[in-house]
């Protein structure tokens, strides 16, 4: 953690609010990007954003420094979201918007040559991955979004998720088989 951070997080915890505000300044568009990749609504992610901020002014008393402040902040939107989640009707999926999955389609689609042809192949391919990321079970989007589009390591998600590194090997790797074996039908489908 930064001496910055380590000042101002002090300074949080004798009531001095001026260091929070500058604290969640610092923050803020890290944790509207955060709660976006997540859950794919703007106005969400915003509400998650603020309750977040909320919870941290309350509980910033609790923050140890075993971590970094930020890991610490995306444990607490990571709760949100998956409190979110539970609340969500199972038939209901949330939608992921093209701008959260850049990151995978830049892995699996190659860039088309101005061809239409080519353009209309890379635009259903982005519809499957995208339906295919609707259909995973949060547990699985969460640790794509973590590993493949916030670029954490696999430890570092692991403490993120208070869940042993083994866990998160092994739901990364049923993710991407997952997304994998729609891709390779799709590729078969649309790429000659």
């Amino acid at each position: 953690m930064d001496k910055e951070d380590k000042r101002l997080i002090a300074d949080c915890k004798k009531g001095n609010n001026k260091a929070f505000r500058l604290l969640i300044n610092k923050y803020k568009q890290d944790c509207l990007n955060a709660a976006y990749q997540l859950v794919s609504d703007k106005e969400l992610a915003e509400d998650i954003a603020q309750e977040a901020f909320v919870r941290i002014y309350k509980s910033i008393d609790n923050f140890r420094g075993d971590s970094s402040f930020f890991t610490w902040v995306y444990q607490i939107i990571l709760n949100l979201c998956r409190d979110h989640f539970r609340k969500q009707p199972k038939e209901n999926p949330v939608s992921l918007e093209d701008s959260a999955l850049e990151s995978i389609l830049r892995k699996e689609i190659p860039d088309s040559d101005d061809v239409p042809e080519n353009h209309l192949e890379k635009q259903e391919l982005q519809r499957i991955i995208k339906e295919s990321l609707t259909e995973l079970s949060f547990k699985h989007r969460q640790v794509i979004v973590l590993r493949d589009l916030q670029g954490f390591t696999y430890k570092r998600i692991a403490e993120i998720l208070e869940i042993p590194l083994g866990t998160v090997k092994s739901r990364l790797n049923t993710a991407r088989n997952r997304l994998q074996k729609k891709l390779a039908v799709a590729k078969r489908k649309y790429i000659k």
